[in-house]
């Protein structure tokens, strides 16, 4: 069983410390996640890439950017040094497919995000050509609140139509990851999750063995067994990229 990829948010991780704090978070998640916030397209205004290279030699994982910003290009080469996974609004990028193609060209990994309520299917065809397809499942630059419970059916058409075509993308919930909220999202078919408050609130290592746990329960009750989806459909396996 692929266990789900677990990339932690760094917006719910101590500010105030926030090198010692994902530092030891490392070891207990895959990734570490970056809202990058512009106070234009979202409100808030958060992680510089001057704070992003001050902390990358002491927190051994790959980062990701979740650029929400708009007019991402301007600023996509001082973050690529440091940032393995960029993550976009294509609405907001001035020429999207050019910006897939320079990504490309860093050697790094591109994704797109979905709004809370943007429609999945606008963006069809990109489905083929980047790695990760990020769901919101709140609305963008708020945090601390519930998940929208369309998202759920977001991501079940997504696995469904990611499976049938074989694409190698995953599916990354982001926002409201909760507890109780767990077992749809993996009932519904994600790959991976961006916990917040729920990663850096809790025991790293109890969060790891509860989501094993959990994971296990929905294999078992859909008769899976020990194959995961992933597994079953061929699509890559954590070892052949990193998100």
């Amino acid at each position: 069983m692929r266990e789900v990829h677990v990339s932690a948010s760094a917006w719910s991780a101590d500010l105030g410390a926030l090198r010692a704090s994902l530092a030891a978070a490392a070891p207990h998640c895959d990734s570490i996640h970056f809202d990058i916030m512009d106070n234009h397209f979202v409100p808030e205004l958060l992680f510089g890439p001057d704070i992003l290279a001050t902390v990358k030699p002491h927190v051994p994982v790959p980062f990701q950017a979740h650029m929400m910003m708009e007019n991402p290009e301007r600023c996509v080469t001082r973050y690529a040094p440091v940032v393995d996974t960029f993550l976009f609004h294509p609405g907001t990028c001035s020429d999207w497919p050019a910006l897939k193609r320079e990504i490309r060209g860093l050697g790094r990994i591109v994704g797109l995000a979905l709004l809370l309520g943007e429609d999945w299917r606008a963006y069809r065809d990109d489905l083929a050509e980047v790695d990760v397809v990020l769901v919101m499942g709140t609305e963008a630059g708020i945090k601390g609140v519930d998940i929208n419970s369309d998202v759920y059916a977001v991501i079940s058409e997504l696995r469904e139509h990611i499976d049938v075509h074989g694409y190698a993308c995953l599916i990354q919930a982001d926002g409201g990851i909760r507890r109780h909220t767990l077992p749809r999202l993996i009932a519904a078919g994600v790959d991976a999750i961006t916990p917040g408050s729920l990663f850096f609130g809790s025991d790293f290592s109890t969060f790891r063995s509860r989501l094993r746990e959990t994971q296990r329960e929905r294999a078992v009750s859909a008769g899976h067994g020990e194959t995961s989806p992933a597994a079953a459909h061929g699509r890559r396996t954590e070892s052949d990229e990193k998100v």
